[in-house]
């Protein structure tokens, strides 16, 4: 679906003409969600929609057990399982109806952690998009509120380029010290993934 619509887009703003607009559709889709950052075209140039459907793709990520970044498939197929269970639980309190992925039944500390994890990554994503959008008001190199929040998504989930000057053609050399803080911090996070990280980082579990 996301290779149809950018193959679409690519047609309708003449960047690509023929087969090769579907070629670097299909690749820059694989691209963003698998995180391996590689470019065919400068997509930091291509029109709103195509940037929103690589934004979106940003936080889709690979297969489970994949060295990918982002939040991974499996996590977005069990929340949308998981929400499709509470509105059906809704319309029938009492009725048994246990949450499946591959006719395999979810268990509650599963659902839990897929919950947890992704509440974080938003908490996340939207601390570092704030932080860089704080930055650029002080600064003549500073970054838009979409490529603060392309940049923060790109480095959280270790997509590697972004948008504007942070794209495939561009580069993060120009943004301040604190914006260079704030997108390793992220990266840190979306490498070693959230949860390990603040595990790691209590007292508590040296203490244990």
């Amino acid at each position: 679906m996301s290779t149809s619509v950018l193959s679409v887009e690519l047609f309708a703003d003449g960047t690509v003409d023929g087969l090769g607009g579907v070629r670097h559709a299909a690749f820059q889709t694989v691209s963003v969600m698998t995180t391996t950052g590689f470019a065919t075209l400068d997509w930091a140039s291509w029109g709103t929609l195509a940037a929103l459907t690589l934004l979106a793709l940003m936080f889709v990520g690979a297969c489970a057990g994949s060295a990918s970044g982002s939040i991974k498939v499996v996590r977005h197929l069990i929340l949308f399982r998981f929400a499709r269970h509470e509105l059906e639980q809704a319309v029938h309190p009492h009725a048994v109806l246990p949450v499946r992925v591959s006719g395999r039944v979810v268990d509650d500390p599963t659902l839990r952690s897929a919950l947890v994890f992704a509440l974080l990554y938003v908490l996340a994503l939207a601390l570092g998009t704030l932080g860089l959008a704080l930055d650029a008001e002080g600064s003549t190199t500073g970054t838009g509120a979409f490529t603060a929040l392309g940049a923060a998504a790109a480095c959280l989930g270790n997509v590697g380029p972004a948008f504007g000057e942070v794209g495939p053609f561009g580069s993060y050399a120009p943004l301040g010290h604190l914006s260079k803080a704030i997108l390793t911090a992220l990266m840190l996070l979306g490498r070693i993934e959230i949860v390990p990280l603040a595990v790691l980082l209590r007292r508590s579990y040296w203490r244990a």
